[in-house]
């Protein structure tokens, strides 16, 4: 939704931390998406190092918590590996989602995030539940890629956890981000087909939080 190179110029949680700020006053809506955006970049990961556990872990919950009644959802997008912003996240959210990449760095780190999602939940969060493994960029033709899932699904079991719609590998969605625009929203002949998996997958969240869809 942002450009990367832009986010620089945007307030985030860093400021509203260390300029007593509203977290209401740094948000901006977007008329496109019609959603309101808290932007974030490397300033927060400096906030997260000066803070000690205990209060970074609750830093995020305390901010948003004024806007619990103006939205129907608050999505957190952290990165797919586990690192001490991600864990700040965990330690807010009601529901996770796992992504999972056929690579053996990404495979090879699955289990320490289920068990890391599972020590918040334990110590600090126990609202947090695991919605299930999200596969992505798959391509089943592939031998290594239909290995490394074939693999995941074992430790998918091992742990009772879903296996969430799997995202195909394709350019479709790195030009539909590449454009700044949604996969819903993005026009081409594989719009509808390639689309499908992240409406499955919304369909999903919202009726296991019991939403009328």
């Amino acid at each position: 939704m942002l450009k990367e190179s832009d986010t620089i110029k945007y307030m985030t949680m860093f400021d509203v931390h260390t300029r007593n700020l509203d977290i209401k006053d740094i948000l901006f809506d977007d008329e496109t998406y019609h959603v309101s955006l808290l932007p974030s970049n490397e300033r927060n990961a400096r906030l997260i190092n000066l803070l000690s556990e205990q209060d970074k872990l609750f830093l995020l919950k305390d901010m948003i918590a004024p806007l619990e009644d103006e939205f129907d959802w608050v999505i957190l997008d952290s990165v797919p590996s586990i690192n001490e912003l991600s864990k700040v996240v965990l330690s807010t959210a009601n529901t996770t989602i796992i992504p999972f990449m056929p690579k053996k760095l990404v495979f090879d780190q699955l289990g320490s995030t289920i068990r890391t999602v599972q020590k918040v939940k334990k110590f600090y969060n126990p609202n947090l539940e695991i919605a299930g493994v999200l596969p992505v960029a798959m391509d089943h033709t592939l031998k290594a890629d239909k290995e490394y899932f074939e693999a995941m699904e074992q430790i998918a079991l091992t742990e009772s956890l879903p296996i969430l719609p799997v995202i195909k590998r394709s350019t479709f969605i790195e030009k539909a981000a590449d454009s700044g625009k949604s996969v819903i929203q993005y026009r081409s002949k594989e719009s509808k087909q390639l689309s499908e998996p992240f409406r499955e997958l919304a369909h999903m969240i919202r009726t296991a939080r019991g939403d009328s869809v």
